[in-house]
């Protein structure tokens, strides 16, 4: 006797667990990146990580979110200097830190 399970004549999803699907957009990664990377608080965003993953850049993608969380004193923008490159860092602020979610719901 086999130990394959045979379903016919279902159709999926088999169960109300996987009824609410959702395909994950370049949007939804993008979101999710900012994310994770400003919780990270020392390391931040990185401008070129951010256009190498996505093809574009932070500010072609967010240029109101960032410029108004920098002038309201919630996100930082700093330039590093590495072994032969430079790059654009952006970071929370210790208000922004406080502030979090604030900051967040920018980019979702």
């Amino acid at each position: 006797m086999s130990n394959e399970l045979r379903v016919t004549g279902y159709e999926f999803p088999l169960s109300p667990a996987v009824v609410n699907q959702h395909k994950q957009t370049l949007q939804d990664d993008m979101s999710e990146y900012m994310l994770n990377n400003l919780r990270l608080t020392n390391a931040g965003v990185a401008e070129s990580d951010f256009r190498s993953r996505f093809g574009c850049g932070l500010l072609d993608v967010y240029p109101k979110e960032i410029e108004e969380l920098i002038r309201n004193g919630l996100l930082e923008h700093e330039q590093t200097s590495e072994v032969l490159k430079t790059s654009e860092v952006y970071r929370l602020t210790k208000r922004g830190r406080l502030l979090g979610n604030q900051v967040f719901v920018k980019f979702v």
